[in-house]
């Protein structure tokens, strides 16, 4: 039901502009302790990559990675680089020169990092996945900003860097139109799972603010409403924040081209597909009350509860499925979901440290086995996963596909049971329920 200004709503009380402004300063300095633990993760010269990036699209320098032509789209939202910005940038042309870009032809309006980057699953073989978000653009223009990421990426496989562009436009994504699917881009497969992902796990770089950072949780609901409201009222102006839109309310056939998307990433990541597929369980479950994990988080920012290893977003999703768990008295799928959190970690917790200093991922696994009560010998065991014989290779399988089908089935029983459509297109179903077929069809031998 959409909200109409007769609606309560917080924001009929009056806001606090110091209240909003110190949200916002909360969330930015979380992003900061994030992205300070991502760049600890990366090697020297793949620093430079993320310290580079919104020089690289404020500006159009022959001798800058990633320029196409003087005609390609840029100039960064709210971005003045500094002396040290430019001589950065100098190191790596030194012929560049900054020239300040007028304010109304800045056509970047914000670039994020979105997924692993900055948690405790994230380490130098991360690939990164990068939202560069855009005012509307002609043909010719967009064209041109995807050969930029094209050439940028292809800068950061110089550096032993995988980096993946998405060209997001915040009134597009609103209302729901998306790139195709593809081995990256999860299509119309879903949208506001993935809303919901972007505003739990990604690190702004620079440009516009979400005006969803400004919206309280117990408003998520009123989203539109109080949204509008924060910019006709001028607590924000329209030139500093990206409007995505709210996940208060994720509709039942999602879950279901969610489920399918999952599936078909199993192929590559089942470990990391397990805990996804059983999240989307989870919110299933709760349906139609239910509170994403974004929402989540946000509460947390918003209670000024900033302990950054209890935000941290893998942590954050493992804690909503053991709760789940527990209250069901599922013990068995509770350790795989353990054991798939482990190895999507990576820190074999049986050897001994290869630094002096134990990094903080390794760390807060070891708090997190600690808790979980694992002797030593089951440490030893998983980490001499490569040397596993068959049988035991055999049985790991059955159980992760047991476990996949299982979540999946769960998510198709609920939309059958709200009659609710898939809200993945038709095409896109069939694509992937080919490549399933391809890869899970029983061969011989």
């Amino acid at each position: 039901m959409p909200i109409t200004e007769t609606s309560h709503s917080s924001i009929d009380q009056g806001v606090d502009r110091k209240t909003l402004k110190n949200i916002k300063q909360r969330f930015l300095e979380v992003n900061s302790a994030r992205l300070a633990r991502t760049k600890s993760a990366l090697g020297a010269r793949q620093q430079i990559f993320l310290e580079l990036l919104p020089m690289l699209f404020h500006a159009n320098h022959p001798m800058l990675p990633g320029y196409v032509s003087h005609q390609t789209p840029c100039g960064l939202a709210g971005y003045n680089p500094t002396q040290k910005d430019v001589q950065k940038t100098q190191r790596l042309a030194r012929s560049f020169t900054y020239r300040r870009q007028p304010t109304m032809k800045r056509q970047i309006h914000g670039i994020f990092l979105m997924g692993s980057c900055g948690t405790v699953a994230h380490s130098e073989k991360s690939d990164l996945d990068i939202w560069i978000c855009h005012p509307p653009l002609g043909v010719e223009e967009q064209l041109l900003l995807r050969q930029k990421c094209d050439e940028i990426t292809r800068w950061a496989v110089s550096i032993d860097l995988e980096a993946y562009f998405f060209l997001m436009e915040d009134e597009k994504f609103r209302k729901g139109e998306r790139e195709e699917l593809s081995t990256e881009d999860c299509g119309s497969s879903q949208h506001y799972l993935l809303l919901d992902e972007f505003y739990r796990t990604s690190l702004w770089i620079a440009g516009r603010i979400p005006i969803w950072w400004l919206i309280p949780p117990e408003e998520e609901q009123h989203y539109d409403y109080y949204a509008n409201a924060l910019r006709d009222k001028r607590f924000v102006r329209k030139d500093e924040t990206l409007d995505f839109g709210g996940v208060g309310l994720i509709p039942a056939g999602e879950f279901v081209g969610a489920g399918v998307w999952q599936l078909y990433k199993a192929i590559d990541s089942p470990y990391k597909s397990v805990l996804k597929i059983l999240l989307t369980e989870v919110y299933a479950a709760e349906y139609p009350n239910v509170e994403p994990l974004s929402s989540q988080f946000k509460r947390a920012i918003y209670n000024n509860k900033l302990d950054i290893d209890e935000l941290d977003p893998y942590v954050v999703v493992y804690r909503k499925l053991e709760q789940y768990l527990l209250a069901r008295n599922e013990h068995k799928r509770l350790e795989l979901v353990r054991r798939c959190f482990y190895f999507k970690i990576g820190k074999a917790l049986s050897r001994p440290s290869r630094d002096l200093r134990k990094s903080w991922q390794r760390q807060l696994m070891e708090k997190l086995v600690q808790q979980w009560q694992w002797p030593r010998e089951q440490l030893y065991n998983l980490d001499a996963r490569k040397q596993w014989k068959v049988g035991r290779v055999i049985e790991e399988q059955k159980q992760l596909v047991r476990e996949l089908t299982n979540s999946y089935r769960f998510v198709l029983e609920l939309a059958r049971r709200t009659r609710a459509s898939a809200m993945i297109n038709s095409q896109e179903m069939a694509v992937l329920g080919r490549k399933l077929y391809a890869a899970f069809e029983r061969k011989a031998g």
